[in-house]
């Protein structure tokens, strides 16, 4: 996602206040300096989703034979 500004160039600080300026930076930079790195692990129930995504997309379930195979295990469900 990229935020972009509404007021380019636009300085926040007063010309006089660099003091508060330059603690922010350093406070950015021990922030920086420990931030934790986020990582995504995919369970493998999403991976088992993600295949059958692929086959629908493929047309796999749109063969005459798996929609026969798909209606008999559902009337024997019900």
């Amino acid at each position: 996602m990229n935020i972009n500004s509404i007021h380019k160039n636009a300085n926040i600080y007063h010309k006089s206040d660099s003091k508060g300026k330059n603690s922010i930076n350093s406070s950015d930079n021990a922030v920086r300096s420990n931030s934790i790195i986020d990582k995504v692990e995919i369970s493998s129930e999403a991976r088992r989703l993600g295949s059958i995504q692929n086959k629908i997309d493929q047309g796999f379930y749109d063969r005459p034979e798996v929609i026969r195979q798909v209606a008999s295990n559902l009337s024997n469900d019900l």
